[in-house]
């Protein structure tokens, strides 16, 4: 973009935001048409949160 559209110090928070709305958005999708696929998406919201805590060595 000709234009940067976040300041430098706003790119990984901005990230982060999206990563975890991605996140939500597939635990609802699989929620609502593959039950039985639920394990994936909140496995992986589990696993970001986690990450965003600070705390990468808990379970996989």
């Amino acid at each position: 973009a000709p234009q940067p559209w976040a300041a430098a110090g706003q790119l990984q928070p901005l990230l982060h935001l999206f990563l975890l709305e991605r996140a939500a958005y597939e635990v609802g999708y699989e929620a609502a048409n593959r039950v039985a696929w639920i394990d994936l998406p909140t496995s992986g919201l589990a696993r970001l949160v986690r990450k965003l805590l600070g705390d990468d060595h808990g379970q996989e």
